[in-house]
């Protein structure tokens, strides 16, 4: 084949890729959707097949009709399937959450949608009272009218009033005539928050929990969430575990030190170079969208602009951490070393398999990354 017959193939082959990177995710969008719908109709007691209104949407279809009822007939069976029944509330459980920022949110829609009565409670009350139209949560005025009215207690405020709502939801449940039976915080450090559980209830199990997932994540994927146990209570961690078990999650039960130890690489480490990377590429770039910047070197400014998207108060926090602290430290070692010899560092690495090690461990990444710079490239194409 010659040069440029290739050439324009493969640019061919560059197009249809960025099409199906969209393409794949309205279709993800659309399941999301599906699933919402199923789960409305079984709640209204209407049936799942509606052979009308799939003729409609064949029809609009046209010469692809042929195609797209694959897609509506596997979009049919997600609504019949199991999940709709696996994960769904028991009736004698409903859910309070404390703080609906946007992880609050999340967790509103999602045990919303799998039929819980939800109850929340926001220092900002207009963010209460937004969730409450769009979700059908109840809005409630105090963190103890939020206790009175659930059997399991969510925290979600910003990290740093973590601990002092756990010491409120505490004293609230020592004066009794609740029916609460779990509490659990979903705050990103463990650092000076599992200690706060100690002296609950007994009949109360708690835990610290954190997801392992972000306020974009869609809420009908499998997502994954580590339990930290309260020291002393460690069973407690296991009915904490069972409980998102039982809802789809896919859960690790790990002690606090090892979760920060890692935090501190995979939210500290990463977040910390991303934004000195932001702020040196403003002082020299001066043209970001220029074609000759390699697929890697985007997707690192992609998530270096998604980092600097975040709460600043949250950055602050992170960044105020110990075990943050000396990870930065660390990093400064490692950096000083590569800067006065750089062959001694690489040998270091080559020697300890440190290559190979990471290669395993993203066996486990849920996206190929070849999908991720397509959809990189769309972005800087845009």
């Amino acid at each position: 084949m010659a040069l440029l017959e290739e050439f324009r193939l493969n640019e061919l082959r560059k197009e249809v890729d960025a099409l199906d990177a969209i393409i794949l995710g309205l279709l993800r969008r659309r399941e999301e959707l599906c699933i919402k719908i199923g789960i409305e109709k079984k709640r209204l007691g209407s049936p799942i097949l509606d052979a009308k209104r799939e003729e409609e949407v064949l029809k609009r279809a046209g010469r692809l009709a042929p195609l797209y009822e694959r897609v509506v007939s596997y979009c049919r069976e997600l609504q019949e399937g199991a999940f709709l029944d696996v994960h769904r509330a028991p009736p004698e459980e409903s859910i309070g959450i404390i703080g609906v920022g946007k992880m609050g949110y999340w967790f509103a829609e999602f045990f919303r949608e799998r039929g819980f009565s939800v109850s929340a409670y926001d220092t900002v009350w207009e963010r209460v009272a937004s969730t409450s139209r769009k979700l059908g949560v109840e809005a409630c005025l105090s963190p103890e009218e939020v206790v009175a009215k659930s059997s399991v207690i969510l925290i979600s405020t910003p990290m740093k009033e973590v601990p002092a709502v756990i010491e409120n939801v505490k004293k609230i449940l020592e004066s009794g005539g609740h029916n609460t039976k779990m509490v659990f915080d979903i705050a990103s450090f463990k650092e000076g928050i599992v200690e706060r559980y100690r002296g609950f209830p007994n009949e109360v199990k708690v835990a610290s929990t954190h997801p392992f997932f972000g306020p974009r994540a869609r809420i009908v994927d499998r997502h994954s969430i580590a339990v930290v146990p309260v020291p002393g209570r460690e069973d407690n961690a296991k009915a904490v575990a069972e409980f998102f078990d039982r809802l789809g999650f896919k859960t690790l039960i790990v002690d606090a030190g090892q979760h920060d130890a890692l935090m501190s690489i995979t939210i500290g480490g990463s977040y910390a170079t991303s934004i000195i990377l932001a702020k040196l590429l403003a002082k020299t770039v001066s043209d970001l969208k220029h074609s000759t910047l390699n697929a890697t070197f985007k997707y690192y400014l992609v998530y270096a602009l998604n980092v600097l998207g975040e709460d600043v108060e949250f950055l602050v926090e992170v960044f105020e951490k110990d075990s943050v602290k000396r990870l930065l430290e660390a990093v400064s070692r490692e950096v000083a070393l590569m800067r006065t010899a750089p062959r001694a560092m690489l040998e270091k690495i080559e020697a300890r398999s440190i290559r190979e090690k990471l290669l395993e461990g993203s066996k486990s990444l849920s996206e190929p990354a070849s999908i991720i710079y397509t959809i990189v490239e769309s972005v800087f194409e845009s």
